[in-house]
């Protein structure tokens, strides 16, 4: 999980670009896509203690040599 929050608003503003595509013609009853994808961001940042996290898988072992690189 990646620390996004420091980064939010311009992943916002990067969706509204392909508004089309994500938000027109969806219902805009709570929960919209952005209240979900926030609530979904805010959940992954908790698990991390912070605000907004993303989380991220690889099909490959990541190597790293000390949990340091982690953070």
């Amino acid at each position: 999980i990646l620390d996004i929050s420091e980064f939010w608003e311009q992943k916002l503003a990067a969706i509204a670009c392909y508004r089309s595509q994500f938000v027109d013609g969806r219902s805009q009853e709570p929960p919209t896509f952005i209240d979900r994808l926030r609530d979904q961001a805010s959940t992954w940042g908790w698990a991390i203690g912070a605000r907004y996290g993303e989380p991220f898988a690889s099909r490959e072992p990541i190597g790293l040599s000390g949990f340091g690189k982690l953070v």
